[in-house]
């Protein structure tokens, strides 16, 4: 049997995933299927500007393979754009960390065979500055979708969550859709920070099921009233002004 290949560290699960060209028909148009680690590449060399090393690094393969997967992610777009066919992004082979296995459908255990476990272990062991460089991204609860909107004081309910990179800044803002849960908000809106490969959450309430799944993944949790924009909140954050929750407070 051919041994499967190996997954590939993905920092950013995009949260758009199906694009199709305008005036043309539905029902006849074909797909093309873009792998989440292709995207990555595309975000790490043509949007992030990251050299093809370093790319290769985060995602942890050998140039020579970052530059295929590139080459392969920036043909597909290529054929989709100019041949008005949609795209998907879905499949493939990473890992987003945070003991959760997308190709398995589930955590894994001590026991499961997992290629990228002693890179993962590795991340336990790395400085703050070295994770940074890992966990790109930075979760902001906030009442609107751009870098000067206020922070919103509630997690599981705040109308959006605005995801920063840390090389990049501003990245996009999500649309909650757990707003109007009766129960579960705190955790719905738990997995969208997780999605996005997201290692610290600016916030000022969170629930105690919220707050156990975040630090189970490793996440790290800041306090930051809503007083303040989503830019300043992260700048105090960068200048290490924002309190460290050590446990749920809502």
């Amino acid at each position: 049997m051919p041994r499967g290949a190996k997954c590939r560290f993905v920092g950013f699960y995009p949260p758009f995933v199906s694009f199709r060209p305008e005036g043309s028909g539905f029902q006849h148009q074909e797909t093309i299927v873009v792998k989440v680690e292709e995207m990555e590449a595309i975000r790490l060399k043509d949007y992030l500007k990251l050299e093809q090393e370093e790319g290769a690094q985060r995602m942890q393969i050998s140039r020579p393979t970052f530059q295929r997967i590139l080459g392969e992610a920036r043909f597909k777009i290529a054929d989709a754009l100019l041949n008005g066919k949609a795209i998907k992004i879905e499949g493939g082979d990473f890992c987003l960390g945070s003991g959760y296995c997308w190709r398995h459908g589930r955590s894994l255990g001590t026991a499961d065979n997992c290629s990228m476990r002693s890179f993962l272990d590795e991340l336990e062991n790395k400085s703050d500055k070295e994770m940074n460089l890992m966990t790109d991204n930075i979760a902001v609860c906030a009442a609107g979708e751009q870098a000067d909107s206020l922070i919103d004081e509630r997690f599981g309910r705040c109308p959006y969550v605005v995801i920063w990179d840390r090389a990049a800044g501003f990245q996009q803002a999500i649309n909650n859709s757990n707003t109007d849960m009766g129960h579960g908000a705190g955790i719905g809106t738990a997995q969208i920070v997780l999605s996005q490969r997201t290692g610290t959450v600016l916030t000022n309430k969170i629930g105690p099921k919220a707050y156990a799944v975040l630090k189970q993944a490793g996440v790290e949790i800041y306090a930051c009233s809503g007083e303040k924009t989503v830019a300043e909140a992260v700048q105090q954050y960068m200048e290490g002004a924002l309190p460290r929750l050590e446990a749920a407070n809502n």
